[in-house]
């Protein structure tokens, strides 16, 4: 352990799931979603131009994690296991005597057998989030157990109503139905309470913290408090609930108008988000945590909302499971350091893969070093892992099938992107702007991808073996509703 340890600056990562950059106010949306991150702009570092390194949540948290590429690291299925050892919390936990936590209701970081919830030594999930936690959930309870049998258990429990209750909520949760009790249950699972998790378990840290929050509000159903429901309403909600899953917009059994008109309840889930960091900044502040913590607020990936995809004309996206548009992989990226004031703008191409090198590079300077940015001149994206899972909702063989890759590049007052999707590739110019819009699109073979995978995966950092039996059956079937199986 690091003697100095005492004076190491503590370390906050805040994810906002789902949220791309074109619908928050840095990045010059209509809406009034961000008033909070604006302000937070002005004592940090915005990268206007960051790119995620996945379309979808587990690939990208491990990057952020690893400082890993997801054509490198492997990690990009759930039957795959990130191995021990190589993420920034395990190291600064081993070697700088951090504590570690992390607060999500993401399945993927916090229940799923991935490996992402071991490398913290505090993770608080849904279960910290239940009416009765006194009581059994269906994680507590043994591994495999079927609704009945979850039930019978829950009858030898010391509070059985309770634990049936609490079953009935995490069941409820995820469930788009036109139940007005199921949509108020559904409703507890934001990002309140895991805000005030962690409030709770930094405030009894005697040194150097590290933490992980992931807001799961922009993730679909897409469900914000009427408090921050400034562009919806209950004409929307109402449409929401009509909707049996998303993968009906691309069967076409849904118009696309509907999937267009959901963005207008997403931006509340954005301003929801919003409210509530600016509530976990203040509580920093009062207890004296703020100056010396370097905090970063991202997103893991985007979201579609009936966007077209430049290569192929005939697929349009919604939420993020296909494809590799910009509605998917441009996200905010905002970094403040311990002890900066002023804010800062850079337009350079970003990657939230440099997180690990980022921070490696705050612990270890003895003061505030501003040489190991989030940029880079370039960086390969994907879509892989989510290709095997359109089989169900899709069919095979469609139009929106194929893994999809991108290689992003800085050339001069221009980023390129080179792309791949299935068998297409494509050159995609973009301009350096606040969206980044597609200046030109040629169809062509430059293999500027397949050269970029060349490199296998990475000895040791990926355990293969984890199998469906291995999921417990709440947490099967949160992913099966959630489209990840």
């Amino acid at each position: 352990m690091d003697v100095s340890s005492k004076d190491k600056p503590n370390i906050l990562l805040i994810v906002l799931d789902s949220v791309r950059a074109s619908n928050t106010t840095l990045h010059g949306h209509g809406n009034d979603t961000t008033p909070f991150l604006e302000e937070f702009a002005t004592q940090s570092t915005v990268y206007e131009q960051a790119r995620a390194p996945s379309i979808w949540s587990l690939p990208s948290h491990v990057s952020m994690f690893t400082g890993v590429e997801p054509h490198i690291h492997g990690v990009t299925t759930a039957d795959q296991r990130l191995g021990q050892g190589h993420t920034i919390w395990e190291k600064l936990a081993a070697n700088h005597g951090y504590s570690t936590g992390l607060f999500t209701s993401n399945v993927f970081l916090a229940e799923a057998p991935v490996g992402l919830r071991d490398v913290f030594e505090t993770a608080k999930g849904r279960d910290e989030i239940v009416r009765y936690p006194e009581a059994l959930t269906p994680n507590k309870a043994e591994r495999g157990l079927s609704q009945f049998g979850y039930v019978k258990t829950c009858l030898k429990h010391d509070y059985p109503i309770k634990s049936i209750i609490n079953g009935l909520e995490r069941k409820g949760r995820g469930s788009l139905t036109n139940s007005r009790y199921l949509q108020r249950l559904i409703k507890q699972d934001h990002c309140g309470p895991h805000a005030e998790n962690f409030k709770n378990w930094v405030e009894t840290r005697s040194g150097p913290w590290a933490a992980c929050i992931n807001f799961m509000d922009a993730h679909s159903p897409y469900l914000p408090d009427d408090t921050y429901d400034e562009w919806g309403g209950s004409s929307l909600k109402s449409i929401q609930r009509s909707i049996d899953q998303i993968w009906d917009f691309p069967l076409e059994e849904e118009p696309w108008w509907k999937c267009e008109a959901l963005e207008a309840l997403y931006d509340g889930t954005i301003r929801q988000m919003d409210a509530t960091l600016e509530g976990i900044i203040d509580r920093l502040k009062e207890i004296d945590q703020y100056e010396n913590t370097h905090i970063v607020i991202t997103g893991d990936h985007g979201e579609g909302f009936g966007e077209f995809c430049n290569t192929r004309s005939d697929v349009r996206y919604v939420a993020h499971g296909y494809g590799i548009g910009e509605s998917l992989v441009h996200v905010p990226l905002l970094s403040k350091r311990p002890y900066q004031r002023a804010g800062e703008l850079r337009c350079g191409l970003a990657s939230l893969t440099s997180f690990y090198q980022v921070i490696q590079s705050t612990v270890d300077s003895d003061e505030s070093s501003h040489s190991v940015t989030f940029e880079q001149d370039s960086m390969v994206v994907s879509s892989h892992g989510r290709e095997s899972q359109l089989d169900k909702y899709l069919g095979s063989g469609t139009r929106y099938h194929g893994d999809a890759f991108a290689v992003y590049r800085e050339e001069g007052d221009r980023i390129q992107k080179y792309t791949k999707w299935g068998s297409d590739e494509s050159i995609i110019t973009l301009a350096r702007e606040k969206s980044a819009p597609a200046i030109s699109v040629e169809m062509t073979n430059h293999g500027e991808v397949d050269r970029a995978l060349e490199d296998g995966n990475q000895d040791g950092l990926n355990e293969v073996g984890t199998s469906s039996d291995d999921i417990d059956e709440d947490t099967k079937d949160r992913l099966k509703k959630l489209g990840y199986m």
